[in-house]
């Protein structure tokens, strides 16, 4: 989950610097601990977070029950069929587009974002990269 807000706020706002990337790791924490991470395990700067990100995706793997579930939760299949025809399309369209890269084409939706993603990109992005943002 920190690394979607770290990459929500970079695609949003443009590069985290170091001491944002530490203070968002500390304020992260709290949460963290709460999902049994201990705060021994906790990194504290971007160098320890990035050798525990890149050493924890070689643990992923998908199966083709948990892809399905997710494509579905996606999807908003969950809801009456009414509902999921008239919601599901775009939910699965801000689902995928904050996807990571490796998320988005393997494990989840096979294949490029290719339109996609530029179309996400021009919807979402480019109008709050010329925002203020505010702390």
């Amino acid at each position: 989950m920190f690394r979607g807000v770290v990459d929500t706020v970079t695609l949003l706002y443009g590069p985290v610097n170091d001491e944002g990337f530490t203070t968002l790791l500390k304020r992260s924490a709290p949460f963290a601990t709460t999902l049994q991470v201990s705060e021994s395990r906790w990194p504290t700067d971007r160098e320890s977070f990035e050798a525990y990100w890149t050493g924890a995706l070689d643990d992923v793997h998908m199966d083709d029950v948990t892809r399905a579930y997710l494509q579905g939760l996606a999807s908003l299949d969950f809801l009456p069929a009414p509902l999921a025809r008239l919601l599901g399309p775009s939910h699965r369209f801000l689902t995928v587009g904050f996807l990571p890269a490796p998320f988005a084409r393997s494990s989840v939706w096979p294949g490029p974002r290719g339109i996609s993603n530029a179309l996400f990109e021009s919807l979402l992005v480019r109008p709050w990269s010329t925002a203020t943002y505010r702390r």
